[in-house]
């Protein structure tokens, strides 16, 4: 439905946004809400080659992937339809 699409489409928005704004995040290559398999949306990130993360690199990473149930909690409390 389209308020499923919605809720997607913030969800998703929530990791690009995130991601955009930290300097250690992997780079951010697409964003999808188009369901495949599982998955009802996706984003794509371009891996880095480093092996070895700093703690302050692991934690914007995983602000990242946080970043998209941040939205959604958002959206829920502030009453976005």
């Amino acid at each position: 439905t389209d308020s499923e699409k919605q809720k997607i489409a913030y969800h998703e928005a929530g990791h690009a946004t995130v991601s955009w704004h930290l300097e250690h995040a992997s780079p951010l290559l697409k964003v999808s809400i188009i369901p495949r398999g599982r998955s009802l949306g996706a984003a794509w990130y371009v891996p880095e080659e480093r092996q070895l993360n700093t703690k302050e690199q692991m934690f914007q990473e995983m602000c990242a992937l946080l970043g998209g149930r941040a939205c959604g909690v958002w959206r829920a409390v502030n009453g976005c339809a």
